[in-house]
């Protein structure tokens, strides 16, 4: 199953009724940018911010400069943009798979095929901040190793994981992240029907030798993204498609203890993505459900991370329609949020 499932949120009066209205930037201005093909994902980094768009036939990426969308390059139209380790990424899933390397400033670098070609499907990209890049294979359950020299990047080898599986489903590898020396790998467990089939793991992995080391457990099913802070694993949920039972476990790496920090039955919406303020401080992208065309409502909430959690919709997107990515540039505290072929910065 391809990450981007055509998912097109879109903001709910009726949701920002029942949680609330936060108020974090009411003085900033509102900048609206538009962008080729409709988004689904952006990155913003120190002075870049990359744009990925597909209609899902064709792609491209562009960088927003001067509050303009400026088109790079054209890419597969099934993709996903990444940064790791002060680089860009650009993991294109379709014609074989590739790796596209990239500048922090957004630019091309070098394109370089998947060792394992179409059954690549690749879904994240993490770096140990000495030259190694990790990027996870969804269907293969293997870790491509790359290397950065000289400004230059390489193929060095492959970890094939040695992965626990779960009656009556099939494990995917969803995420990657790299935190403390170890490689953690967020695994799905889905049935024939790509429906979920038991909760999700996470994979503390030795990336000298490949061998796993521990095993987490999250609280929910259907994993989308895993983020780590302050020694806390933060991993989201989704749940089934269309049950909205997922929800955030945080789990403590020194003592391996769990809580769950978000359910998303109780607040009627389902995490997709955090991007994290401050290590108490987060904004969430929330999925309220399904419309019979398959699109997707959702919301941005600003959400507090410790203890008992608070979630609060983040009034100026009142206007926002078709929420679809998020992205929050530390150095600028400048929350990007994307929807259709517009990028919203405030």
């Amino acid at each position: 199953m391809k990450k981007f499932f055509n998912l097109y949120f879109a903001a709910a009066l009726a949701a920002l009724t029942l949680f609330g209205c936060s108020k974090p930037e009411d003085d900033k201005k509102i900048v609206e940018i538009m962008t080729e093909l409709p988004v689904v994902s952006i990155k913003s980094v120190d002075n870049t911010t990359l744009v990925l768009g597909s209609d899902y036939v064709a792609g491209s990426y562009g960088i927003i400069s001067s509050d303009k969308y400026v088109k790079k390059a054209l890419v597969d139209s099934d993709a996903d943009l990444c940064f790791a380790d002060g680089n860009f990424y650009i993991l294109e899933r379709s014609n074989q798979g590739k790796l596209i390397f990239m500048s922090a400033g957004g630019e091309i670098i070098r394109q370089l095929p998947f060792q394992n070609s179409a059954y690549f499907n690749a879904h994240g990209v993490c770096g140990d901040g000495a030259g190694k890049i990790f990027v996870g294979s969804y269907e293969d359950l293997t870790i491509a190793v790359f290397e950065k020299s000289n400004g230059d990047i390489s193929y060095k080898n492959n970890i094939s994981l040695s992965v626990p599986q779960s009656s009556g489903g099939t494990a995917k590898l969803q995420d990657l992240k790299y935190f403390g020396g170890k490689i953690y790998a967020a695994l799905q467990y889905l049935d024939a029907s790509w429906n979920p089939s038991g909760v999700s793991k996470i994979l503390e992995i030795n990336p000298s030798n490949g061998a796993v080391e521990r095993t987490f457990e999250s609280n929910f099913s259907n994993v989308v993204e895993i983020e780590i802070r302050q020694n806390n694993l933060f991993v989201l949920d989704m749940g089934a498609y269309f049950a909205l039972d997922g929800g955030i476990t945080k789990i403590d790496l020194t003592s391996g203890t769990k809580q769950t920090v978000l359910k998303g039955a109780e607040v009627g919406a389902d995490p997709q993505k955090i991007e994290f303020i401050s290590d108490s401080e987060a904004y969430l992208l929330m999925l309220i459900g399904y419309n019979d065309d398959f699109s997707a409502n959702s919301y941005v909430a600003n959400f507090q991370t410790g203890g008992s959690y608070s979630l609060n919709a983040v009034s100026e997107l009142n206007g926002v329609k078709s929420v679809s990515a998020i992205s929050y540039n530390k150095s600028q505290k400048t929350l990007y949020l994307a929807s259709a072929n517009k990028v919203f910065k405030f």
